[in-house]
């Protein structure tokens, strides 16, 4: 493989993105139950966190390849990554701000 990333661009290109893009997911899914664990301090919460998180998938999926198939798999591609990148923030919003801004006369 050393020589197919050193020889071939558009191979080391793919393998790239692939990889970032898998780590990305995986430190999603691995993110989400640690901050609800954080939040709550109950494991209970955080597999319950794991599991909605991957009900989509298991519920999608079945249909998912049969209406895929009809596109170009290089939109899906993106588009799938792109959606994705988009609401991964959503997953951890900022905290709430503490206290008041409050200004100081010296």
């Amino acid at each position: 493989m050393g020589t197919l990333l050193r020889d071939n661009r558009d191979f080391r290109r793919l393998w790239s993105a692939t990889t970032l893009n898998a780590l990305g997911t995986w430190l999603l899914v691995m993110a989400v139950p640690l901050h609800v664990f954080t939040l709550t301090g109950s494991a209970m919460s955080a597999g319950v966190a794991l599991a909605i998180e991957a009900l989509p998938a298991v519920l999608v999926a079945p249909w998912a390849g049969v209406v895929i198939d009809r596109w170009s798999r290089r939109q899906v591609l993106i588009w799938s990554n792109l959606a994705g990148a988009a609401g991964s923030p959503s997953c951890c919003p900022p905290p709430a701000p503490t206290g008041s801004a409050s200004a100081t006369s010296d």
